[in-house]
């Protein structure tokens, strides 16, 4: 997480077809970071659950939607296909590494776009700071 808060504009990038942002705090995709690990949750069963005596269940698990940009950006993150449908990308997830959030070389853009986000924009919230003369305009800033 960031020390400052978000002063300058996020950092564009585009790796291979797809373009990600950078603010400080990781890649996003459109509006949507990689910070799902678990996206087991957003997956519709494969089979009905069962009762004990083999019938189908009469409540069945509630399944977490997401919008079909969300199943993209978690393709994107992790260099898959995003063509399709929802249920072609959720195939395409469920077979691959499910531990892999990201692919290496994105780890690589994400790390070198944080660096490269975070100084300059400490030293924009510096300069915001430094150019306020009075006490009362400090605390609108900043409360503490």
């Amino acid at each position: 997480m960031a020390l400052y808060p978000q002063i300058l504009p996020a950092l564009e990038i585009k790796c291979g077809p797809q373009n990600f942002a950078c603010s400080g705090t990781g890649l996003i995709k459109k509006v949507y970071s990689c910070f799902y690990s678990n996206i087991q949750a957003f997956f519709p069963l494969i089979e009905p659950k069962r009762t004990k005596a083999g019938k189908i269940a009469v409540r069945q698990p509630h399944v977490l939607r997401r919008a079909r940009e969300w199943w993209k950006a978690r393709c994107a993150f992790r260099g898959l296909s995003q063509a399709g449908t929802i249920a072609n990308m959720q195939d395409r997830l469920r077979g691959s590494a499910t531990g892999t959030l990201m692919t290496a070389e994105l780890q690589e853009v994400q790390s070198r776009l944080n660096s490269e986000y975070l100084t300059p924009n400490a030293a924009a919230q510096d300069a915001k700071w430094l150019a306020l003369k009075r006490n009362e305009a400090r605390a609108v800033m900043d409360l503490r």
